[in-house]
């Protein structure tokens, strides 16, 4: 339920909101109001309804990093507290190990990256609850995220789909095909480098034709109907690199950098640049935890059972691999509530749910679970 939140005026600031297809819209904000009325002001100016409203968040993002916003946090001190944000989770990369005056200094006038405020998603939205949702513009807020997830090869799929994916995109981007215009080689700006043969530009620009003349909400949705099959799907992505446990002479599951992405499905492994990939339902993590710039988890079966990533935002992975158990968790308490009132069976006792919550904390990487205690509300695309 979305309630109107009085703004301050005093003192006005004018900020960017970005949105997933790099488009922006520019916002006045009061040098007292919070996060949360500057994400009431963009709802309102999108026209959102209230609920695809509760669908979407404000984010602090840069290239690498992307952390979802505190609600009761003002804006200006997201603006001021960003050098000290991102040192925070780039300490190696930078040469900070504190956040000293000098050092943050430095990375104010050199090393920073510029805010931005994004409005998207969250991993943890529940894809039932995305299909309720027939606003048109959020709508077309999913179809930017999924688009920019499928170009950027968060979302790995075979060339025929990634064809039948371009055609769609090309025609909601160009509208109807022109010959003179759309060639082959116009093409590039929409598909990526393994897909530029003359072979699957032809392919795409059939697929471009087949879709003159339909409306853009039903493209939308045809390209969303395509993208939300996937369990990776909605994901909150990652950069990390994957460190083999052993070295061998055997092929390793993955080379070098990796995405690591995360939904209300499982934990995904991603290899965008041979569009490998490995999921690992709930059911399927034994055990996981972070430790500075390492992330491990380890599965009770197959060849490889124990898994190592570095990534300066392992600590994020953590966190959002636990709030994302804890929904699943309330979720799944109040589907039994509701089949108990019904009279039907429940779908997992309580003291299931408390053995496994007991088995996940009990990690072999630490000897107790503070370190999952007091999470910060950060999350990382």
């Amino acid at each position: 339920m979305l309630i109107k939140i009085g703004t301050h005026c005093a003192q006005s600031e004018r900020i960017k909101i970005f949105f997933m297809d790099g488009s922006f819209k520019t916002f006045q904000y009061g040098r007292e109001d919070t996060l949360e009325d500057l994400w009431y002001t963009v709802v309102q100016k999108l026209g959102l309804t209230n609920q695809a409203a509760e669908c979407f968040f404000l984010w602090s993002s840069c290239e690498t990093l992307e952390l979802l916003c505190y609600t009761d946090e003002t804006v200006v001190e997201c603006v001021q507290q960003w050098p000290a944000t991102y040192g925070k989770y780039h300490e190696r990369e930078i040469g900070i190990i504190k956040e000293s005056a000098y050092a943050l200094k430095k990375l104010r006038h050199k090393d920073l990256p510029e805010l931005q405020l994004t409005f998207r998603t969250t991993s943890i939205l529940p894809l039932s609850q995305e299909r309720n949702i027939k606003d048109p513009m959020a709508i077309h807020l999913f179809y930017i995220q999924a688009v920019f997830n499928v170009i950027e090869s968060n979302y790995p799929c075979e060339p025929d789909v990634a064809a039948g994916l371009a055609g769609l995109q090309m025609q909601l981007t160009l509208g109807d095909h022109k010959p003179d215009t759309h060639t082959p080689e116009y093409l590039n700006r929409f598909v990526k480098a393994y897909m530029r043969s003359s072979k699957w530009r032809n392919r795409i620009i059939e697929e471009h034709k087949r879709h003159t003349g339909k409306d853009k909400l039903i493209l939308q949705l045809l390209y969303l109907q395509l993208v939300r099959q996937w369990p990776y799907y909605g994901s909150t992505f990652f950069k990390a690199e994957y460190l083999p446990v052993t070295q061998s002479f055997y092929k390793q599951p993955f080379e070098g950098e990796v995405r690591i992405g995360i939904n209300m499905y499982g934990l995904h492994i991603i290899d965008p640049k041979r569009m490998i990939m490995n999921t690992y339902t709930y059911t399927d993590l034994k055990e996981w935890e972070s430790d500075k710039d390492l992330f491990y988890f380890l599965t009770p079966k197959g060849e490889v059972k124990k898994h190592i990533y570095k990534t300066p935002q392992a600590n994020l992975v953590n966190d959002l691999l636990w709030d994302v158990i804890s929904d699943l968790a309330q979720h799944v308490k109040k589907i039994d509530t509701i089949r108990e009132k019904q009279g039907g069976s429940r779908i997992v006792t309580q003291k299931a749910i408390e053995t496994k919550y007991r088995n996940t904390v009990l990690s072999p990487f630490h000897e107790d679970s503070s370190a999952t205690k007091g999470k910060e509300k950060e999350e990382q695309l």
